[in-house]
């Protein structure tokens, strides 16, 4: 007890500091940025975001669900501090497609069967497709401060025919079209800006996917998105001039194999790759190179932009009926995802770098 006496003013002073210091604390840990506390890429987070786009049914440009499709990209980039920008564009197409009129008023082609689809060109119908272009830069960027812009591009809509299987309906689009979309959407949430030094912007393209469907035209996502942003277009300014671009087309399939597109860039390529070894992924990001794909890659190479494709260049599913939810794996998103994010974060070397 005169042991307590004695020490009492010791004990309330060194119960006053530690007070103090846990009040500091928990100022400090509110004014922390976010990205300090940013989780990893998930993987599992990642699929369900590609669920809850195939759940929504297929999102050809021009339907309702497509519609729905750019509200709900728009709610959840906003969610997680992204600025957004919709690029709305209009295409002309035959008002039939894989069986069905896009529009009351069009009729089916008497020659039009699931084994060999017809197109009346006489019957057109427009189109409203929409691009969902988001960025960020690092707190600290001044006004007016240049900094290097990195594209994460993925395509998010799907193909209006399911014509690889010559279905009569059209595909559900979950690899080919929703994966690449949950990957941006899950960098959105874990990607931290700060240690990137680039703006990023994460350009979601619309109509990408029907590329090569009879009667199609132009323009698609991709290209009007160069165009306007090489215009200088105010809206589309901070993602002008990229240093590079990455297009995911398909890159969540079970035990997929991803291979070096000969189109991308060589040295970002390696890079990529190099990243993955390093994480350990290199039974996802595997060695040699696949043949040539058609595919919204070629618009950016062709722009003079430095650009890497991840695709699985061998899915056997892509524009069928059976690229369905159950072909997609979290392990799969989760070694893109991972590779990205490390990788933007490293600031998008070069292997030569």
């Amino acid at each position: 007890m005169k042991f307590f006496r004695a020490y009492s003013i010791e004990f309330l002073l060194m119960f006053a500091l530690l007070a103090a210091v846990l009040f500091f604390a928990y100022l400090g840990y509110g004014l922390l940025s976010p990205q300090l506390a940013i989780a990893e890429f998930s993987g599992e987070d990642a699929l369900a975001y590609a669920a809850a786009q195939v759940d929504a049914g297929p999102r050809a440009t021009g339907s309702e669900a497509s519609a729905e499709m750019v509200e709900w990209l728009t709610e959840e980039l906003r969610g997680h501090r992204w600025r957004v920008i919709i690029q709305p564009y209009d295409v002309t197409v035959p008002a039939v497609g894989a069986g069905e009129p896009i529009s009351d008023t069009a009729q089916m082609s008497e020659e039009m069967t699931a084994a060999a689809i017809q197109f009346s060109l006489s019957d057109m119908v427009t189109l409203r497709a929409r691009n969902v272009i988001a960025y960020r830069e690092p707190a600290d960027t001044a006004e007016g401060e240049e900094l290097p812009v990195a594209l994460i591009v993925a395509p998010y809509d799907s193909r209006i025919i399911a014509d690889a299987d010559q279905s009569s309906g059209s595909t559900p689009g979950a690899n080919i079209g929703a994966s690449s979309a949950a990957v941006l959407l899950e960098l959105a949430d874990t990607l931290n800006i700060e240690l990137s030094e680039h703006r990023i912007c994460l350009v979601f393209l619309d109509g990408e996917h029907n590329r090569g469907v009879p009667g199609w035209q132009p323009p698609y996502g991709g290209s009007l998105f160069l165009q306007e942003a090489n215009d200088d277009d105010e809206d589309l300014a901070e993602c002008a001039r990229p240093r590079l671009a990455v297009v995911l087309d398909g890159v969540g399939g079970t035990n997929h194999r991803l291979r070096q597109s000969p189109a991308s860039d060589l040295e970002l390529s390696r890079a990529l790759w190099r990243t993955a070894a390093g994480l350990e992924l290199d039974a996802q990001f595997v060695e040699g190179e696949d043949p040539p794909l058609a595919g919204v890659h070629n618009t950016f190479v062709e722009a003079g932009i430095p650009t890497v494709l991840l695709a699985e260049g061998e899915y056997p599913y892509r524009y069928t009926s059976e690229d369905t939810l159950d072909k997609l794996d979290a392990a799969s998103l989760s070694g893109v995802g991972t590779t990205l994010k490390v990788w933007l974060e490293s600031g998008a070397p070069r292997a030569e770098e």
